[in-house]
């Protein structure tokens, strides 16, 4: 089926696109997620590798998925210049900050790292959906065309919704001018293509632009419901419950035995896990990751 804006002819399905940097553990248990839940739809997976060591990164992921035909590695971006990796493999990002142009928001580097990676990934596939993911995630249940349709009907769809006020440094920080989150984030390709809107930096924070273009062109989108703005969080950013209930769901209701994370529900029904920091977690958050994420999707 041919798209307005396009020479060639989109192929059908998803674009998978995740960027990889240090953990490599965590993009395979993603990995064997997709593989195992999605259904009756075509796919790729676009593998960023934002490195530290690029032949050593780039070995290890080869090694994972050198046998998978669905999977694509890409050479992402360098981060080494500002990337600090501990004993007890605690990752954190320091030295330099951005300032988006639109509103002055101040974006750290790993932010800025994950705009230079998706751009890599992002363009790299031809089919008529893309699909972002954050590498420490899982899918919880089986979907396939009936979630497309719902991407056929919305600009896009996302895991997360942050508020305005949540982005104190910038301009206009009202709590309805906030912005969807991409740690999954599912679009047709034509609608990213069409505006040439690749995520960006320039508003809010990584994919912030994205939200914005469809708030002022009044693009209906679907933010999931989602457990992540606990009491705890609000507290922490100083977010007034009435401006993140309308989506939140409790994360007693959490299908992964960790004690953090969040959750998202599509339909009632548990959907998407999202760890949370993972590759800034140390070693031990990991190997929790593994066994936890692990056992939920043999037995599920």
């Amino acid at each position: 089926m041919s798209e307005e804006g396009r020479i060639v002819p989109y192929n059908s399905g998803i674009d998978f696109v995740c960027i990889s940097h240090c953990k490599p553990a965590y993009t395979e248990l993603l990995v064997k997620s997709i593989h195992k839940y999605v259904s009756d739809v075509d796919y790729t997976i676009y593998i960023v590798n934002n490195y530290i060591d690029l032949e050593k990164e780039r070995k290890e992921l080869n090694e994972i998925f050198g046998d998978d035909d669905k999977v694509v590695i890409l050479d992402g971006v360098n981060q080494s210049a500002t990337t600090h990796v501990g004993d007890d493999g605690t990752f954190r990002q320091g030295g330099k900050e951005w300032i988006g142009w639109m509103d002055g928001c101040h974006v750290v580097a790993g932010s800025k790292y994950g705009e230079w990676g998706y751009a890599v990934g992002l363009t790299a596939g031809s089919r008529q959906y893309v699909c972002a993911l954050d590498n420490d995630a899982i899918f919880l249940t089986k979907w396939g065309h009936s979630v497309l349709e719902l991407a056929n009907k919305y600009f896009f769809i996302s895991n997360r919704w942050d508020p305005g006020n949540l982005f104190k440094e910038a301009k206009d920080h009202e709590p309805h001018l906030g912005m969807a989150r991409p740690m999954f984030w599912l679009m047709k390709r034509h609608n990213m293509e069409k505006h040439n809107m690749y995520p960006d930096c320039s508003y809010r924070d990584l994919w912030g632009n994205i939200t914005l273009y469809a708030q002022a062109m009044n693009k209906q989108f679907l933010i999931l419901q989602n457990s992540y703005w606990t009491d705890t969080m609000r507290k922490r950013y100083d977010i007034n419950k009435k401006f993140t209930e309308q989506f939140h769901v409790s994360p007693k209701e959490h299908v992964v035995n960790i004690p953090y994370g969040e959750q998202a529900w599509l339909v009632d029904k548990p959907f998407f896990f999202h760890q949370t920091r993972g590759a800034y977690r140390g070693d031990d958050k990991l190997e929790e990751w593994l066994r936890e994420a692990g056992k939920y999707l043999e037995e599920n």
